[in-house]
């Protein structure tokens, strides 16, 4: 193990920056190079598809460093093309090599291919320019895509008058982050500002150019669109690990300490770990991986302790939170809603739907309730029954709904 090296970070977005940050802290004398292919790295993401597309977002802070600032050697404008586990050296796209004594995988995901030429996507500045751009031009926006980046630019759209329609072929906006029955609350919100659904449907062709967009649907009906957003979901940035013997699906495999792992080290390579988006840790004997900026944030606190003191190497037991502001919607998930709702909360304009597993709390969704949402997130830690939470104080002048009244 080459101990006089650099740590290096390949990726410098939040969770590449939060390990850095750490990293420091714990470790005051260790050299730490961070690596990033965008010129304009580091930045916080989440802004672009809100704020940073509103008239008069010049202002807009994108910092993601904070008072403390990033003590480490920065190199961006260059790739990472390669990993070198047993000689412990990054390849760069320059053609160079950087020895690391530990490295971290950070290069979190890309937007999958769309078949079709668009205005492209929202995951870089230079992308949320262009976008930024291309409003200002005015004229319709065709957003294909019912996640939370396409939902985010739908709602900064109406908000600059600008016309707008979102395709899917899922029943429902936000079903994989909010579940059915949320999502069509944020559905009629969205309706209620204007914003026109094509849900059910896919794109069957796309032709002509920026300004004068042709969206042909699979019932064929065709959208005109001066914009054409794409936000179809990401996938996790592993090609460059191709060649590296470690273990990729859905991303980089990890033990529970957020190591990867290979086929000869199955419990974990000591000198190679995995943060953010990319990365798929073992939880409960299944590996997960997850995409959302709390996760990334978290899960760097984790890598960076273990890194710096292997000895006492920490486990990465994250409750999963994640959040998205369109309107006033304020819309917070903690845990993973799957299947049908157990109970429906509300109290003036303010909604919580709490999903359950065996009687206990698995999930939680809130509308303009930050207060529940903090208290979900108490609940999936001490796994609380479903009973207990929803009689708990913060709920004493709500009303609710049974399941089957949810499911009818």
């Amino acid at each position: 193990m080459n101990t006089d090296a650099p740590v290096v970070i390949v990726g410098a977005s939040v969770a590449g920056v939060r390990t850095a940050q750490s990293l420091r802290r714990l470790m005051p004398d260790q050299t730490i190079v961070l690596i990033d292919p965008d010129r304009d790295a580091p930045y916080d993401k989440p802004p672009l598809s809100k704020e940073y597309l509103k008239i008069g977002s010049e202002s807009v802070k994108l910092d993601l460093i904070g008072p403390e600032g990033l003590d480490v050697e920065l190199r961006t404008g260059v790739a990472a093309v390669g990993l070198d586990a047993v000689a412990q050296l990054v390849q760069l796209c320059d053609g160079s090599t950087i020895p690391y004594s530990t490295v971290v995988i950070a290069t979190g995901s890309a937007p999958r291919p769309f078949p079709w030429r668009g205005d492209g996507t929202i995951r870089t500045l230079e992308d949320a320019e262009r976008v930024r751009a291309a409003l200002d031009a005015g004229g319709p926006l065709v957003v294909v895509g019912a996640g939370v980046i396409g939902m985010e630019v739908a709602a900064t759209a109406r908000s600059r008058n600008v016309d707008v329609t979102v395709v899917d072929v899922m029943p429902t906006p936000l079903l994989r982050m909010a579940g059915e029955h949320v999502g069509g609350i944020v559905r009629a919100a969205h309706e209620s500002h204007g914003v026109t659904f094509a849900l059910g449907s896919s794109v069957a062709e796309v032709s002509g150019g920026p300004g004068e967009w042709q969206v042909v649907l699979d019932d064929d009906r065709v959208l005109e669109a001066a914009v054409l957003l794409v936000g179809t979901g990401v996938s996790p940035k592993t090609e460059w690990l191709q060649d590296s013997q470690i273990l990729l699906d859905d991303g980089v495999l990890c033990d529970d300490y957020c190591r990867a792992i290979t086929d000869e080290a199955p419990t974990g390579l000591p000198s190679v770990y995995a943060v953010g988006d990319v990365s798929r840790p073992r939880r409960d004997g299944v590996h997960q991986r997850l995409e959302n900026w709390t996760n990334a944030a978290e899960q760097a606190a984790v890598v960076a302790h273990n890194i710096a003191d292997p000895a006492s190497r920490r486990t990465y037991q994250p409750v999963e939170y994640c959040w998205s502001d369109q309107y006033d919607l304020q819309l917070q998930v903690v845990g993973r809603p799957v299947g049908a709702p157990a109970r429906s909360l509300s109290e003036g304009d303010r909604t919580a739907v709490v999903y359950e597993n065996s009687g206990i709390v698995s999930a939680v969704v809130t509308l303009r309730w930050p207060r529940a949402a903090m208290a979900a997130r108490r609940a999936l830690i001490k796994k609380t029954a479903v009973d207990e939470f929803v009689e708990s104080k913060v709920f004493q002048n709500s009303t609710y709904a049974e399941a089957a009244t949810l499911r009818s």
